[in-house]
């Protein structure tokens, strides 16, 4: 009774076999139906024939990343591997763009996790988007493109926006469904145009991303902003651990460069967004060589950055990553030499934002000193 059985299309000749229809159809979400068919512990299912196709929302998502003035990343998990493809226009037009999930020339059937990196769009302005999908052609469910029933909206980045909130949050471990409305409703973060996540998001490790990720904080990003703000995603030492560390990572926060370090802009703030990429241990002497290139691959990426007219022009400039400065054992101490030489000094950073010690604590400008508040592991 482990193993569950859901067969598309005809109904399949089995005693055991129960169609889904049998815990309810409707033809404009059936999502639930579908959930309670799943959740009813019966050894096979059977997804029968309707009069119209069975339509569902995406399993989990959508999210936003990457956001700029003229681009966004939408990402979602669809319950079945099939070609997925995306739709958008500005909000108010009559006409949908579109785009398709392809590989080598073909619609790729092969993923559930879908990520469609959208450019060439206009600062400051709301999209609409809604999804399309045509299941695996080899076990149809229809064969006639499916257009998503649910349209979401965004807005691009405002490069003239003079004041704005943001949402910072680090070290969550995966526990955002105990304590993320509270944060959301105190902070008033509804308000806020872009969330940081300063690493140590998974519970402990990368294992069983999919589980991780999704229950432990995606799913409640999503619910309360995700699917019309964009998230940014630091990675911390536990979002680098576990077998699925590095294609989990990929697949849930793609990027089109496929970088981990980047910038965000928007007003007059530049947001600088470095990634540990940690080594687990640093058991292997190929990971050990791979990051020392990593690390020096930020370092010239960010002498080339604060060369630019961007870092000269803009009013705030805020780094962040999940260690600090002062924080963080081991290796990352080669890192964070570097990185606390080329942020301070004239042409530095304003402010520098990070994670892993999990408690509030401070540095203030000219001063060595640290205050934190008290620990719950330090009283005083």
């Amino acid at each position: 009774r482990g193993a569950l059985l859901i067969s598309l299309g005809a109904v399949v000749g089995c005693d055991e076999g129960v169609k889904v229809s049998t815990f309810g159809f409707d033809p404009e979400d059936s999502t639930k139906c579908i959930q309670r068919a799943l959740d009813s512990g019966l050894p096979e299912i059977v997804l029968d024939r309707q009069a119209t196709p069975w339509v569902t929302k995406p399993l989990h998502g959508p999210w936003l990343l990457n956001p700029s003035a003229t681009s966004m990343s939408v990402n979602w998990i669809t319950r079945e591997k099939c070609a997925a493809g995306i739709e958008w226009r500005e909000k108010g037009a009559a006409d949908w763009s579109r785009r398709w999930g392809v590989l080598y020339g073909k619609l790729d059937y092969s993923k559930d996790v879908h990520t469609f990196h959208l450019d060439g769009l206009k600062p400051a302005t709301e999209y609409e988007y809604r999804f399309l999908s045509t299941v695996d052609q080899y076990n149809c469910a229809y064969v006639q493109t499916c257009v998503g029933r649910e349209t979401y909206s965004f807005r691009t980045l405002d490069p003239a926006k003079a004041r704005y909130t943001c949402f910072f949050t680090a070290d969550i471990h995966g526990s955002l469904r105990l304590g993320g409305d509270e944060m959301f409703g105190r902070t008033g973060a509804k308000d806020a145009d872009l969330y940081f996540f300063l690493g140590d998001n998974v519970n402990d490790n990368m294992n069983e991303p999919r589980y991780y990720v999704t229950t432990g904080f995606l799913d409640d990003v999503v619910r309360m902003w995700g699917m019309s703000k964009p998230t940014v995603f630091v990675r911390g030492n536990h979002d680098c651990w576990g077998r699925h560390a590095t294609e989990g990572w990929a697949e849930y926060f793609a990027r089109p460069d496929g970088r981990g370090y980047y910038t965000v802009a928007q007003g007059p703030a530049l947001f600088v967004v470095f990634d540990m990429a940690e080594e687990y241990r640093m058991r292997s002497a190929a990971g050990r060589e791979v990051q020392a290139a990593y690390r020096a691959e930020q370092l010239a990426w960010f002498r080339a950055l604060k060369a630019s007219e961007q870092w000269k022009k803009a009013t705030f400039r805020i780094a962040m990553c999940h260690y600090g400065t002062r924080t963080g054992a081991g290796n990352f101490k080669e890192t964070r030499a570097w990185l606390r030489d080329e942020l301070v000094g004239a042409n530095g950073v304003h402010l520098f934002l990070c994670g892993h010690e999990h408690f509030y604590a401070r540095s203030l400008p000219h001063d060595k000193e640290v205050f934190h508040n008290a620990r719950y592991d330090r009283p005083k």
